[in-house]
């Protein structure tokens, strides 16, 4: 019982790879960027972020009060830290199909620059909590510095595709009706 955090949180690389994957063979098998389907694309990365989001939620609403039953109640006040963290995991997360759309179109230096603009946002956001000795105060570093990452991916992203930043972040209605079809058939395919 002790490893159940961590493990239904190790499921997420799952979830981020087939993204990706997606995302970088389609766009590998292109011979340059002008045969791109950029409503595929938008509809890919609004979809890998309506699904982070859900998951997220549900993580965030059902795993930090499970703490004491798991770990005990010594660890009750670290249940108020995951309320933070999970989300701020899963931010971190939802920005790794940039990472693939980056690599695919050799730029794999933008993967980085991501996570630079996120890290700079943490330190700096660290050191200003470390002056109130607050670890709820680095917890909301970590928090902002992974949703600037995820910010700063998805305007890189929409640039270097020729896309309006907005068209790969807000979801269309039918964008939750092909992820309900897609999971209805991952799982009659397990069955």
């Amino acid at each position: 019982m002790r490893f159940f955090l961590p493990a239904v949180i190790g499921v997420l690389p799952l979830v981020a790879s087939q993204f990706q994957t997606d995302l970088y063979s389609r766009l590998t098998s292109l011979k340059e960027l002008a045969e791109l389907d950029r409503e595929w694309t938008a509809r890919k990365l609004r979809q890998s972020l309506i699904v982070y989001v859900a998951v997220a939620a549900i993580c965030t609403a059902l795993l930090p009060p499970t703490v004491p039953f798991i770990y005990g109640t010594e660890y009750e006040a670290s249940a108020d830290l995951l309320y933070i963290l999970l989300p701020a995991v899963f931010f971190q997360a939802a920005s790794r199909p940039y990472d693939a759309i980056f690599r695919a179109l050799g730029m794999p230096y933008f993967a980085g620059l991501i996570l630079g603009v996120a890290t700079i946002v943490m330190a700096i956001g660290t050191v200003l909590a470390s002056f109130q000795q607050s670890v709820l105060g680095v917890a909301l570093a970590v928090l902002v510095g992974y949703s600037a990452g995820l910010f700063t991916a998805s305007l890189l992203g929409a640039m270097k595709l020729g896309l309006k930043p907005i068209a790969c972040l807000l979801p269309k209605p039918g964008d939750f009706g092909e992820i309900c079809r897609q999971l209805s058939a991952a799982v009659r395919t397990v069955k």
